[in-house]
């Protein structure tokens, strides 16, 4: 990643500019006569005090400008610095020139943070990539050596590269220098132990993570749903798009931006979203281009997923069913007015008919809205309405929840993942529906990467970190951790591009912004 072009250039040689305090001052003194000599006119007396008022002027401007080169220096090298994301790895988290995209984001990054704060699990970070030296380290020859850094840069110095299991490097590992910026997001911290398998990531450390998912914050989780399906009820067609499977169109109808469906004599209403995988999301959470083309579709299936609707029930026998499945578990989410029930029913677990249920403790009243979210992430279920969770966050222990496979090519003939919403009496109106999955960590196995046939132990002093466009990333299972040192800061702020827009329906002009906070 380069720098932001819009800052000032280093400087390691600064002007000293002092100033004598008690220099005469010829504006506050009258001038002195010369006996025998005719006094000199106002004009003539004035040159004199004229050029060292300028002299002090442009003295003063000078200092002004040394001043504000100084501050600005030492808030950029120690405070925050402005960057420019030039690729689309962390997409839709950030946005890079990649893809088409004209303008990639503009970020600040707080570089003083880690002076008063540890590195967190799943804080967005900055460091210097390190990247193999000019010069084999002891003991390899030139044939066989690295090759050389692209560009030509400077070898600056640097640590040995850390081995396959994390251990102490040999003697001739590869010297590392210090040399791009990167920008990624950290999941694993020093002396952890991280595998990737079936998308997601699994710790075992000394805070009571044993080969287990680490729970993401609210926050984090919030920047990371990319969406799959997005309703627009002011269309004809509501479910537009491939993989649906749907009902007969008499069974449901749009009016006024509302989804309409019906469910009488005992008929079920259902819509299915078949066959969700890792398709890669770009700007506006939509499926990006790719070199121009239509777009890039994912293989894995990914059954980390929320269905969310704002939804309404019209009649006290009104039932709204939630489906997500996962591989060969499946979750379900009956509501209605006067009560509602959570049920899964796990692949490898004990099964019964029915499978587990639990009641909800929240009562729906009728012809009233409410936001619904059902949520099966990181082998978690919860069912959340209008902002709060009312149910779980149910936590799956064991191997229960697990799929049976263990790595993408796997994934391929055994995976599965989909996402139902299902009318089962009454009337029921939607105003909208979305489907958002989870990160699905690629597997690069091919490539030779790190955690990814074996738990991988992070060296202590060192962090493991992710692109959150997975399959288009180069991170830590390409080339491993990095060190404390190269550290430079966390990203917290994108400020630019703003997007002038014109309305031509309003008939004004309005400013689309991507200005926000990097969770």
């Amino acid at each position: 990643m380069r720098k932001y072009l819009g800052g000032f250039s280093r400087s390691k040689d600064f002007t000293e500019i002092s100033m004598d305090l008690n220099e005469h001052n010829p504006v506050n003194e009258e001038p002195e006569e010369t006996p025998g000599t005719d006094s000199p006119s106002g004009e003539e007396q004035a040159k004199p005090a004229d050029k060292k008022r300028k002299r002090s002027r442009i003295r003063e401007d000078l200092e002004a400008i040394v001043l504000a080169i100084i501050f600005v220096v030492v808030i950029r090298e120690y405070v925050a610095e402005a960057y420019k994301i030039p690729t689309g790895s962390m997409e839709p988290t950030l946005m890079g020139n990649s893809n088409g995209h004209e303008n990639g984001d503009n970020i600040i990054v707080d570089k003083a943070y880690y002076w008063f704060h540890p590195v967190e699990r799943w804080d967005v970070v900055v460091f210097k990539y390190p990247e193999p030296s000019l010069m084999p380290a002891a003991g390899e020859s030139e044939r066989n050596g690295p090759s050389p850094p692209r560009g030509g840069d400077y070898p600056l110095p640097g640590h040995r590269g850390q081995g396959e299991d994390g251990g102490s490097p040999e003697d001739n590992s590869p010297v590392v220098l210090y040399r791009r910026n990167f920008i990624k997001r950290c999941v694993a911290l020093p002396g952890e132990k991280i595998e990737i398998k079936h998308g997601d990531i699994y710790i075992t450390n000394d805070s009571g993570l044993n080969d287990e998912i680490p729970r993401k914050p609210h926050r984090v989780q919030e920047a990371l749903w990319q969406r799959v399906y997005f309703s627009n009820f002011d269309s004809k067609n509501p479910f537009e798009g491939r993989n649906w499977d749907l009902p007969a169109s008499s069974r449901y109808e749009v009016r006024g931006g509302v989804l309409v469906v019906r469910a009488r004599g005992g008929r079920d209403v259902q819509f299915t979203r078949e066959e969700i995988k890792d398709d890669r999301i770009g700007e506006d959470n939509k499926i990006a281009a790719d070199n121009g083309g239509v777009g890039m579709h994912g293989s894995n299936y990914v059954g980390d997923l929320m269905i969310e609707t704002a939804v309404t029930f019209a009649d006290d026998d009104s039932r709204l069913t939630l489906v997500i499945v996962e591989d060969d578990c499946t979750y379900s989410a009956v509501l209605g007015p006067g009560k509602a029930t959570v049920s899964w029913l796990l692949g490898r677990g004990p099964r019964p008919e029915e499978g587990d249920a639990e009641q909800v403790d929240f009562a729906f009243a009728k012809n009233v809205e409410y936001k619904v979210r059902f949520i099966n992430v990181d082998d978690r279920l919860s069912l959340w309405v209008d902002g709060r969770v009312v149910w779980g966050e149910h936590r799956f222990t064991g191997e229960d929840a697990r799929p049976a496979y263990t790595d993408d090519h796997d994934n391929l003939r055994l995976g599965n993942a989909s996402a139902t919403i299902k009318v089962k009496g009454g009337t029921v109106r939607f105003r909208s529906i979305n489907i958002y999955r989870d990160i699905y960590y690629t597997d690069k196995k091919n490539d030779g990467g790190h955690a990814l046939t074996r738990p991988y132990q992070v060296p202590e002093g060192h962090y493991f970190v992710l692109g959150d466009n997975s399959a288009r990333s180069s991170d830590s299972r390409n080339w491993g951790t990095f060190p404390r040192e190269n550290l430079i800061g966390r990203a917290c702020f994108v400020f630019f591009p703003i997007y002038p827009i014109l309305d031509i329906e309003k008939k004004r002009l309005e400013f689309k912004s991507r200005m926000k906070l990097i969770r």
